[in-house]
């Protein structure tokens, strides 16, 4: 599980962030202000959000309002972190649709079971995954996984001046790469060592975090694709122009259902 923790005080991400790792195993994101929060929602995607309303530059409310006018935002769950007590801005918080409310001062076995609380109610009310295809725009992640390194280097050459590029030379280093960087793109080639493409599939697909991810197979053919549930597939090939053209192609709006 994937959460963002969005507080001014150190002190305060760290106790949330040993908790949910230690009890729920999560990998967590921090963000210092509403501003910096805004910017990784919009880079990588959280099953997550927990949030101080005080801070600087832009504060929890003013945060939690511009989360719920994004349509791709507006059911993230979300608990809010507060000293604040007046009650129209608890008001204005509930409106907003929290699932949960600490306040300060912390104290550890409090916010312990107030996470705990939280936690169960997102694994009896689960998400649900779609594959629903978006827009992939520019600055985007492109994770390219292949045993074959001059291929990679060619790839981050074709690619690197449009999108961030990532890159793994075996399925286990890419499977560490997703849970890191959520990707918007993944383009899988065959040689992945002791991970097979199948199993590297099948993580891609059962991950909320990815849910809307382009997954591309290098090489292959289309009944690889249909096999796997891949989106498309990229040519092992070191012209550029031919990459590149297949690449922007790739990433036309696409289903399972209208492949």
């Amino acid at each position: 599980m994937r959460v963002l923790i969005v507080d001014d005080d150190q002190g305060s991400r760290l106790l949330f962030s040993r908790i949910m790792v230690r009890d729920y195993g999560c990998a967590i994101s921090e963000a210092s202000n509403g501003l910096e929060a805004l910017e990784q929602l919009a880079r990588a995607r959280y099953d997550c959000l927990i949030i101080d309303l005080m801070m600087p530059v832009m504060d929890g409310v003013e945060t939690l309002t511009a989360i719920r006018e994004d349509p791709r935002l507006k059911d993230l769950p979300v608990m809010v972190i507060s000293s604040m007590r007046d009650a129209d801005i608890v008001r204005r918080v509930v409106q907003l649709g929290v699932s949960a409310y600490v306040t300060k001062p912390l104290r550890p076995a409090a916010v312990t079971e107030r996470l705990r609380q939280f936690v169960g109610r997102l694994h009896a009310n689960p998400a649900p995954v779609s594959r629903e295809p978006e827009d992939i725009p520019q600055g985007s992640r492109v994770l390219v996984v292949d045993g074959d390194r001059d291929f990679i280097h060619f790839a981050r050459n074709c690619l690197d001046t449009q999108y961030m590029f990532l890159s793994a030379d075996s399925g286990a280093s890419g499977l560490r790469a997703l849970i890191d960087q959520a990707p918007a793109v993944i383009a899988l080639g065959s040689e992945l060592g002791a991970l097979s493409r199948r199993l590297f599939m099948k993580k891609v697909r059962t991950a909320p975090a990815l849910k809307n991810a382009r997954v591309l197979l290098i090489g292959g053919s289309a009944d690889d694709v249909e096999a796997l549930d891949a989106d498309g597939l990229l040519p092992r090939t070191f012209v550029p122009d031919q990459f590149t053209r297949a690449f922007g192609t790739a990433l036309c709006r696409t289903t399972p259902e209208t492949r």
